[in-house]
């Protein structure tokens, strides 16, 4: 509707409805809680959907109307956009569509492959927005404090205690949304949905290369984006996998319908969501675009004055988008640029040196980018030397930050997840420029097959290798987990079996964030979401107090903590062992009267227990 009709194929059409859905849902929450006041829950969502779809279908009404009058019963089933979409999906051929189902397939596989043998979330980023998103289904609420320790939201700069919501809510209010809709138990969420969101990039990808005729290599090539522990990447529930979704979207409305009147509402849309799900995405596409729009502005093609203007005014518009979608998340976060000027920079054990980007990447997609880059430099659409400049501009801050560490330590981490999708799209477009340069010379022999045979050459002999090696490294590749499955089963029971006043645990700070996000509890310190070496006085106060086993129980009340959970035994004689490793105060401290007490172990009781009142059926 925005982009006009015809202009778009149904496949196109789909990724676009795909990332306006994934946006538009949480940016409606989100504003409807913060500035109303309204609740999170199943009833607002699905009221927000059906008004949200009720508005395009309006719109779409209203944009037709005056086509009404022709419509006859004789012509219904041969309406003119019908005919032209299925004539569509013949022209592309069903073989290339089963291709693209074949390749997400193999995408979500490839994102599958950290859990196959683990079906708990792994990375502590996960945890923590496994947390939050369940602190706003439970409440129905944007919390504004900590779901892991309870404490308030502290300025990084400064250490003052502020009200302010997490920095990723948008992607916590898309997990709470899919939640919500769906039901499912949240390790399930965690488990399968980033391969789906990862399969959705997929296809993403082919809409970038679909017009350009690299559209399956585009999509091969991204389903080789790596994922590791330390940059993160698409087999992760992290907002940068969802992020990921949206640059090769904003790549394909950029090169192909810049003049589009109704681009400036899409991205604004867009854009307003990745601010508040994922900034460092959210800057890397409005790179994209600021480039794309200038290489679209400026071109000689615009001497008339008139033509100009309107560029002018195009771009102009854009870049307001731009500005304007980022003050709700400059407002919600007025320390952050304090914190990017202040910021320690990551020691250069911890970064990626540049000769490592080769391995990263890929030996073999590495060679085709190389390659691509001297296609783009030669080629004369603007498209491709925007791609080029925005690929150029990303290294120039990812290769000298190992050398200088000028800049943001979060967003060097993410560039070099930006900068592999751009690296492996780049190589797709060169792998279709090969398949046909090999057409073009093989069709003096086999006119009638040169295209199938130049096709079977660059599959056999470099799509199936480059994917076999990335297979390979994906198996290879080592991801560290947080708990096991005694210890799942440990923060299930706590969840289940103490009542609501056992509300604060001392636990081992590297379990802190997967305890908060199973027992619905909160920790007093937890590893913290950094890569720097953890230098928190509370992570290392915890620390020191478990290896001395908890001597002094003063100290626990006197910070609200009434929950041990040690894999080591305590001799603290004041605390009750009520299940392995977990260890509480009396019942009679914590649980008011007629509420849930302790489901203890016959073999741990100890007489206070004894004497507490039964008052749960699970007791």
């Amino acid at each position: 509707m925005l982009l006009g009709r015809g202009r778009i194929s149904i496949v196109e059409r789909l990724g676009i409805s795909l990332g306006l859905s994934i946006a538009l849902v949480p940016l409606g929450l989100f504003l409807l809680n913060i500035l109303l006041g309204v609740a999170v829950d199943v009833r607002t969502t699905l009221a927000l959907i059906l008004t949200l779809a009720l508005i395009g279908t309006l719109a779409a009404l209203r944009r037709t109307l005056f086509r009404l009058r022709s419509l006859s019963i004789t012509n219904l089933d041969l309406s003119g956009h019908l005919r032209k979409a299925i004539s569509a999906v013949r022209a592309g051929g069903a073989a290339k569509l089963l291709v693209l189902g074949l390749i997400m397939g193999l995408a979500f596989y490839i994102g599958m492959i950290p859990r196959l043998d683990y079906p708990y979330p792994l990375h502590s980023d996960e945890w923590t927005h496994l947390a939050e998103a369940s602190t706003i289904v439970t409440t129905g609420e944007i919390p504004r404090y900590d779901a892991v320790t309870e404490e308030p939201r502290s300025d990084p700069f400064t250490g003052e205690a502020t009200s302010s919501v997490h920095m990723e809510v948008g992607y916590h209010l898309f997990l709470a949304e899919f939640q919500l809709l769906t039901g499912l138990p949240w390790l399930t969420i965690f488990r399968f949905l980033p391969s789906s969101v990862f399969a959705l990039t997929v296809l993403c990808a082919y809409i970038f290369g679909s017009r350009r005729g690299f559209g399956l290599e585009a999509a091969l090539f991204v389903s080789l984006v790596p994922t590791t522990v330390r940059f993160l990447g698409p087999a992760f529930a992290v907002p940068v996998a969802l992020g990921l979704l949206f640059v090769p979207l904003t790549l394909f409305l950029v090169s192909h319908l810049w003049a589009s009147r109704g681009l400036p509402v899409i991205l604004l849309l867009l854009l307003s969501f990745l601010f508040i799900a994922h900034a460092p995405t959210a800057l890397f596409v409005s790179l994209i675009i600021g480039v794309h729009g200038l290489f679209q502005t400026f071109r000689p093609a615009l001497a008339r004055r008139f033509a100009r203007r309107r560029a002018l005014a195009q771009l102009a518009t854009v870049l307001g988008v731009i500005g304007l979608s980022s003050i709700p998340f400059l407002a919600l976060n007025t320390w952050l640029l304090e914190k990017t000027a202040g910021e320690v920079a990551l020691p250069r054990s911890l970064l990626l040196a540049p000769g490592g980007i080769v391995s990263y990447v890929g030996y073999i997609p590495f060679g085709f980018f190389v390659l691509g880059l001297l296609v783009l430099v030669i080629s004369g659409r603007r498209s491709d030397r925007a791609l080029l400049a925005a690929t150029v501009l990303l290294a120039l801050f990812v290769v000298p930050y190992y050398w200088f560490r000028v800049g943001n330590g979060a967003l060097y981490n993410r560039s070099v997840v930006y900068l592999t999708l751009l690296m492996l799209l780049i190589a797709a477009l060169t792998t279709s420029r090969i398949r046909t340069w090999l057409t073009m010379a093989l069709r003096p022999r086999w006119a009638g097959g040169a295209a199938f045979i130049a096709t079977g050459l660059v599959v056999v002999g470099l799509l199936l290798p480059s994917l076999a090696l990335g297979l390979q490294s994906r198996y290879e590749e080592r991801y560290y987990r947080r708990i096991n499955e005694q210890q799942y089963q440990d923060f299930v029971w706590i969840r289940d079996n103490l009542c609501p006043g056992y509300d604060q645990a001392l636990i081992d700070p590297k379990f802190g964030r997967a305890f908060a996000a199973i027992t619905g509890r909160h920790v007093y310190a937890g590893v913290p979401l950094s890569a720097l070496p953890s230098g928190s006085p509370l992570v290392q106060e915890a620390k020191q107090v478990l290896q001395d086993r908890v001597p002094d129980t003063a100290w626990l009340r006197e910070r609200g903590l009434s929950i041990v959970y040690s894999t080591r035994p305590l001799s603290n004689p004041e605390l009750v062992l009520v299940h392995d490793g977990v260890y509480v105060l009396p019942p009679s401290e914590v649980c008011t009267g007629g509420t849930r007490q302790v489901a203890a172990e016959p073999d741990t009781v100890l007489e206070e227990f004894a004497q507490a009142p039964v008052t749960s059926p699970h007791q």
